[in-house]
């Protein structure tokens, strides 16, 4: 099915148009592969095939056997099809000769766990001399959802109005929000669209017609913010986008320290009138209104790449030790600053400290603090730890399956390992619930992926959409430096302000593109020069701006000096790419083909601990396929692994 497949349509998202191999109609159904199978959402369940885990709205959790969850998924993929016996044996059986007893079996565990865990809400049908499908009100895939515009609600909470006569208390309304959106994200297990996106709607811009149509949207929920002193009242309105009728409306006068409370009562309501399950958020009891109101103004959006003020949070919790929102997003703050803004060893040391110290307080106190666990992924060795970091940014998405920020560091950390049709996937979902978030990576997944024409029309509706996010001014000038398109960059380097221009990224995408703009034999051995001498001098080498030279080939002089390279600093927590780098992801990007197309690339990834994991996880990078008819990728691994 196209919601739980890799590469999966979405709506808002342009893809191919080639026929989906895994639709039910197809010759041959492809095998499922638990450990390539994206997660889904069906009847309020997360479903988690690499992880054979199933997750309920509340929390709580249960682990199939692999056969179940493979019929699971497959039936799943038919979205309400009828899928032969046959079939369903060639599929989770592949290659195997099981009498029908088998199969039999697997389907009564089946009808069991939708009982049990859906209320008959979901279910399997039995169609005589036939085979199976899987119906029900409740059958939801992620991506599939998004394109075909299925059932399930999908909420905009818009930025409450203002009114408490200073526009200096923008920032509490539009905190008190936020705080509204992530609890009914929380704690309802509905779909909620991200704040980039939803709160980018004010003024006269909030028409339900509108955010309907540009994002999606089901249902809108609005409101007024008036505060006066430690009180505070808010009126919230859902409303249905497709009448337009007000579904539910109220007024709440509070003490601020009673806010918690409050936000569960809203998303109560909430859940009630969209006919959701609630599960109450972890008691933090009465909240200093002090600390809450540092904590609404660290999370106001600012001009860098945290979005959340580190210093004000540590006077938030300095405040209230027990909060653990505080303590998480402090984590977070601490952990993108040592991984981003380019900081020396002893703060970068520093940093991970106070991360760790913040994370571990923050999950004592709530453990479904996800930003939490977001922050010990970020602070974990670049390399050598792969397992780990997968699963804690697991165990954020199981504590917030819908969380774009989640979900796009895991389409991160799958595109680092090469999995960039998983990756795909998950970006995908971040992109269908928070657009404006996750434009900035969905185009690079997309061309990972094959689709290069999309990936280009996505990024092009994307700049014209949103011309105020810079980053997607950068993305076109990637993509127009690999495609020779000077006039294009021109263009969108002068969109850049001068803050941008002198970041690490850009210089050296500014550099690159003037050396591929005038490319000559002389400067081909300036590249060579630098890089031999970067090795000499460090010991190592950056990774990033090799792609296009090696395409305008340099791949042999290249490994050539690599071969001399340690990495061994990033397999240390201290240890930190190079100025200007971001991810070792650009690896399996389109520029880096001429790279992978050498058998050589497999000893880098050896040193980087990539080649380790995927022979110890059997997760194979999706570009094993790329090279089969240069080099067997499993072969090459397990004969450098071996020496």
């Amino acid at each position: 099915m196209g919601g739980i497949r890799d590469g999966a349509r979405v709506r808002g998202v342009a893809t191919s148009d080639a026929p989906d191999p895994t639709r039910p109609n197809s010759a041959r159904p492809d095998p499922v592969r638990l450990a390539h199978e994206a997660p889904f959402d069906m009847g309020g369940l997360s479903v988690q095939p690499a992880l054979r885990r199933v997750t309920h709205p509340d929390g709580r959790q249960q682990i199939l056997q692999p056969r179940v969850m493979q019929v699971l998924v497959a039936l799943a993929r038919a979205e309400g099809e009828i899928l032969s016996r046959d079939e369903l044996l060639a599929t989770c059986w592949p290659g195997m000769v099981v009498g029908e007893d088998a199969l039999n079996r697997v389907i009564g565990q089946l009808r069991k766990l939708c009982d049990h865990l859906t209320g008959g809400e979901l279910r399997i049908e039995t169609i005589t001399k036939v085979g199976y499908r899987l119906v029900g009100a409740g059958l939801v895939a992620a991506a599939a959802a998004a394109q075909a515009g299925d059932g399930d609600p999908l909420l905009a909470v818009l930025a409450f109005d203002n009114l408490s006569g200073d526009a200096d208390f923008l920032y509490f309304s539009d905190g008190i929000s936020e705080e509204v959106l992530l609890t009914v994200a929380k704690t309802t297990g509905l779909r909620v669209l991200g704040r980039s996106s939803s709160f980018h709607y004010r003024g006269a811009d909030k028409s339900v017609r509108r955010v309907a149509d540009e994002l999606g949207a089901t249902h809108v929920l609005d409101g007024a913010v008036r505060r006066a002193g430690d009180s505070v009242r808010i009126s919230v309105e859902l409303v249905d986008c497709a009448s337009q009728t007000t579904v539910w409306t109220d007024r709440f006068d509070r003490r601020l320290a009673d806010v918690f409370t409050l936000q569960d009562e809203i998303a109560a309501h909430v859940a009630a009138a969209l006919k959701a399950k609630f599960a109450p958020s972890v008691s933090a009891g009465p909240i200093d209104p002090a600390a809450f109101d540092l904590v609404l103004r660290a999370r106001a959006p600012g001009p860098d790449l945290i979005g959340f003020n580190a210093p004000l949070l540590e006077q938030a919790v300095a405040l209230a030790p027990d909060f653990a929102e505080a303590w998480a997003l402090l984590a977070f703050a601490r952990a993108i600053s040592r991984r981003w803004l380019g900081v020396d060893a002893a703060q970068a040391s520093a940093l991970r400290r106070g991360a760790m110290e913040a994370a571990e307080r923050a999950l004592a106190l709530d453990p479904r603090a996800a930003h939490a666990y977001l922050a010990l992924e970020m602070i974990e060795p670049m390399c050598g730890a792969y397992a780990k970091r997968l699963s804690l940014v697991d165990l954020a998405l199981a504590a917030a399956p819908n969380d774009p920020m989640v979900l796009t560091h895991m389409a991160g950390l799958h595109d680092i390992l090469g999995h960039q049709a998983l990756a795909y996937s998950y970006i995908a979902r971040a992109y269908r619930l928070d657009p404006r978030y996750a434009a900035f990576y969905l185009p690079y997944l997309q061309e990972s992926v094959g689709l290069r024409q999309e990936a280009r029309s996505t990024l092009d509706r994307d700049v014209e959409r949103w011309p105020d996010i810079i980053v997607l001014h950068i993305v076109a000038m990637r993509f127009a430096v690999e495609a020779g398109d000077w006039a294009r960059f021109e263009r969108e380097r002068a969109v850049l302000p001068p803050e941008s221009l002198a970041s690490p990224i850009v210089r050296g995408l500014l550099l690159m593109a003037e050396r591929v703009r005038g490319w000559s034999p002389a400067i081909a051995r300036q590249v060579v020069d630098e890089l031999r001498t970067s090795v000499a001098q460090t010991g190592t080498a950056p990774l990033g701006g090799l792609g296009l030279p090696a395409g305008l080939g340099l791949a042999g002089p290249i490994y050539d000096i690599l071969e001399d390279a340690s990495f061994d600093h990033l397999y240390h927590s201290e240890g930190l790419l190079t100025s200007g780098e971001t991810a070792l992801n650009v690896l399996f990007t389109a520029s880096y083909e001429a790279m992978r197309a050498d058998p050589r690339f497999v000893r880098l990834c050896v040193k980087l601990g990539l080649a380790e994991y995927w022979a110890a996880s059997d997760h194979w990078p999706d570009f094993a396929a790329e090279v089969a008819p240069i080099y067997d990728l499993k072969a090459e691994v397990r004969r450098l692994l071996d020496r």
